[in-house]
């Protein structure tokens, strides 16, 4: 679980180190990358989720065993923004240097999912042998019933 601490202590402290200045630069954006940010709303809605999974990420650094079920839906929360941004470039819907942020949520997948299996795969034979188990008790509770 030390692994686990480290990776998303970096990740909620880059993430708000990144996310909280865009609640600050909102008519620059709109300057620096045209046309105009016209649902502000929505800007700062993403910019607000963005930052509350970031505290998220700080919380499961606290005990990553204890909060573990919130490490999935986190690992979708850094993946699908970088995967949005890789599909806007092809398309010719954004620059290519856009592609550098797109690239820090991408960092940690491979040794995300290599601890994740690495953590599954005990589970799975626990779950295995647990339904062999009940098989093997179910099997001989039949043989062993008397016939009416």
């Amino acid at each position: 679980m030390k692994f686990a601490k480290v990776v998303f202590w970096i990740a909620g402290i880059w993430g708000v180190l990144i996310i909280a200045p865009l609640y600050f630069i909102f008519d620059l954006i709109g300057r620096q990358d045209p046309p105009p940010i016209t649902h502000p709303a929505f800007f700062y809605g993403f910019v607000g989720l963005a930052l509350a999974w970031q505290f998220a990420f700080l919380f499961i650094a606290t005990d990553p065993a204890r909060y573990r079920p919130l490490m999935l839906p986190s690992m979708f929360e850094k993946f699908s923004y970088g995967i949005a941004v890789v599909v806007l470039v092809l398309q010719g819907r954004m620059r290519s240097s856009d592609l550098v942020f797109a690239a820090t949520d991408f960092a940690p997948r491979r040794p995300l999912r290599a601890r994740l299996h690495q953590d599954i795969a005990p589970l799975r034979r626990l779950q295995r042998e647990s339904k062999d188990d009940i098989g093997m008790t179910a099997s001989k509770a039949v043989l062993s019933a008397k016939p009416l």
